[in-house]
């Protein structure tokens, strides 16, 4: 009993100390006196913060100086990306030549397209164009011919030739799932990639917008010719036009004639020797325009989702868009075939021809046009260019999901004695993958169907001979 009064004594004596003021030591300094004025009410503006705007743009489209940065970094990773899978199409390369050397040792081949130009993407195939003088046959027997030599290789599967008016083998190269095409005697594609070839090297902002526009077009659906709509070439030629119109490319076929034609090239080897010299002596002021990958990115889709493709016509021989018709409706003169939709001149023929000729439907265009225009909304709602997840974003989903694995097994191997079972284990939780990978799903309505032609019993006939 007297031990009970004790502590309940304490106690008391605990809770008496408590409520006692704290003593003040007499050598405290004072405290600071608090003057009315330092409560006043802050000045708070109500004007709209204004971003910075970047200052080196000068083709039409400006952005904030974040957003340009953001933007022209991101092209920038688009063609860094690139250039593994651009070591996968030189090996295969080398391999393809060397194999036709050693069958065909007159054989001479040039690779031509997207690859050898410089602005190709990560799923470019290889292209091909061989003269073989041995083989006197015609173009489809001398392909049949190299396809019985490649069946006999493990290199690569699935050889097939395409018939047609310039027949193509197809074959595939079994390590890594690249697609080549071998054609006979084919010119147009070896003067169209050195002219490509050419203005990668006036101006490297050319080839690196070139990647990301049709990288832009195959995720969109823009290019696809096969269901009528824009092929890689019209793509190319779209952003030279666009280009020489705010003065980033000179129109090199007016600067050096000898380019105009149906010029022969002797090799793949495209470039072209002090280039950038013979256009400053030409008067060419090579990068006058300083403009951001990011601001010609908008500026490009900018410019072709307002382009009247009814009444003009493109033509980056002659570096300006023209008219179709005249006054009286008729067809002006050096006007191509297929006049209805775009219309992109070939830059080498000399009979007009029309190499956006495959998007053949007013619905299609429109379409076109409409991606061109919501491309630019996104751009200024999510400020990126693309719909896939950048390089960086990847990475840090990649690490978080490596990170939560091993933040799993961690847990397995503890003790269940030894934890909270307050707390729900792991296995309970949400998977995080559902953060890391969400399906993000864009309404866009199904493109229009190609509506196919009907052809009369002489187009059939002369199809077959």
């Amino acid at each position: 009993m007297a031990q009970r009064n004790f502590s309940c004594n304490k106690k008391a004596r605990r809770i008496a100390v408590s409520k006692k003021a704290a003593r003040v030591s007499p050598y405290a300094p004072p405290a600071p006196k608090l003057w009315p004025e330092y409560f006043k009410a802050a000045t708070v503006s109500t004007e709209k913060v204004v971003p910075k705007m970047a200052e080196h743009n000068d083709c039409g489209f400006n952005l904030p100086a974040w957003k340009d940065t953001k933007l022209s970094d991101d092209i920038e990773r688009i063609s860094i990306d690139v250039e593994k899978h651009r070591h996968k199409l030189g090996e295969i390369e080398v391999y393809f030549k060397g194999c036709m050397k050693r069958s065909y040792p007159d054989a001479k081949v040039w690779t031509v397209g997207s690859y050898p130009a410089g602005v190709d993407i990560r799923d470019s195939d290889l292209d091909f164009t061989l003269t073989i003088p041995c083989l006197n046959e015609s173009k489809f027997s001398k392909l049949m011919a190299i396809r019985a030599q490649f069946q006999r290789t493990e290199e690569f599967v699935n050889p097939w030739v395409v018939k047609g008016w310039n027949p193509v083998l197809k074959m595939k190269h079994k390590e890594s799932d690249i697609w080549l095409d071998v054609t006979i005697n084919n010119d147009a594609p070896k003067r169209n990639t050195m002219l490509l070839a050419r203005y990668s090297q006036v101006d490297e902002r050319f080839a690196k917008l070139c990647r990301a526009i049709k990288k832009w077009a195959a995720e969109t659906g823009v290019e696809n010719s096969r269901n009528g709509r824009l092929n890689s070439c019209s793509i190319c030629l779209l952003v030279i036009f666009y280009l020489q119109k705010v003065g980033v490319l000179p129109n090199l076929q007016n600067v050096f004639p000898e380019l105009n034609g149906n010029i022969e090239v002797d090799s793949d080897d495209y470039q072209q020797e002090n280039i950038l010299d013979d256009l400053k002596k030409a008067g060419w002021v090579v990068g006058k325009n300083k403009s951001s990958l990011g601001a010609l990115f908008c500026g490009f889709l900018k410019f072709y989702s307002k382009f009247d493709f009814s009444s003009k016509w493109i033509s980056i021989k002659r570096g300006r868009a023209l008219d179709k018709f005249d006054e009286n409706g008729n067809k002006n003169e050096g006007l191509p075939d297929d006049v209805r939709f775009i219309v992109l001149e070939d830059p080498f023929m000399d009979t007009p021809f029309n190499c956006g000729r495959t998007v053949s439907q007013a619905d299609i265009l429109e379409r076109i046009q409409l991606e061109f225009r919501l491309a630019v909304k996104r751009i200024k709602a999510t400020h990126q260019i693309s719909e896939e997840k950048s390089v960086m974003r990847t990475q840090i989903d990649t690490d978080g999901i490596e990170s939560d694995k091993k933040t799993i097994e961690i847990e397995r191997d503890i003790c269940y004695g030894t934890w909270d079972l307050d707390l729900p284990r792991r296995e309970d939780r949400e998977w995080p993958g559902r953060f890391y990978d969400p399906v993000v799903e864009i309404e866009r309505e199904p493109w229009p169907k190609v509506i196919p032609k009907v052809r009369c019993f002489y187009d059939v006939a002369d199809s077959l001979f």
